[in-house]
């Protein structure tokens, strides 16, 4: 365990593992920066993080996937799971394949589709084949447009825009497999 640190540079880290017991997390935002500061402080000191928005989110994710108690009250989403269920496989799709989906996509339609489909691995993997300001921009607009928001337990009309934007990208993704530039994860060819 580390005695006395000032500050570590996570830079050259592939993986850093600190147990830190008694712990009082908070959670701040840097004005103008678009970072939050994830802040533990200890009996014995305090440990900052600086993440982006980008970040938070992922992890916002992840806890709603392994802590959905966290959703109050949430509907019966087995019809809207079955909705979902053919645009899952956009998460086995490599790098290159998401960079052409995501160009036959506009924003407004990968907001709807990013929400409605309530998949940290799905978000991330965007994300990822973005540029930091696009990915950034596009988080914003997601924060902005349904932040709090369950697709589970929301109006039918938000439902709709979730349902149609899933039409939307599933009509991309299949626009590009026949096309060939991407793999036929859907079947299509098999139609």
């Amino acid at each position: 365990m580390v005695e006395s640190l000032e500050k570590i540079s996570l830079d050259n880290f592939r993986a850093l593992h600190i147990t830190i017991n008694d712990v009082t997390p908070s959670l701040e935002r840097e004005e103008n920066k678009g970072q939050f500061q994830l802040k533990l402080a200890t009996p014995r000191g305090e440990v900052i993080i600086v993440l982006d928005s980008i970040a938070i989110h992922a992890i916002a994710m992840e806890c709603l996937e392994r802590l959905p108690e966290l959703v109050p009250d949430p509907k019966p989403a087995g019809f809207e799971n079955e909705c979902r269920k053919p645009a899952r496989v956009i998460a086995d799709l490599d790098d290159r394949s998401i960079q052409f989906l995501l160009r036959e996509c506009d924003a407004g339609t990968l907001i709807n589709f990013l929400w409605y489909m309530k998949d940290a691995k799905l978000i991330r993997l965007m994300f990822k084949n973005m540029s930091c300001s696009a990915a950034n921009q596009l988080m914003h607009d997601l924060d902005q447009r349904w932040r709090g928001q369950n697709p589970d337990i929301v109006s039918s009309s938000d439902v709709a825009c979730g349902h149609n934007a899933v039409v939307t990208v599933l009509k991309a993704l299949r626009k590009l497999i026949a096309q060939g530039d991407v793999p036929d994860v859907l079947g299509v060819t098999n139609e």
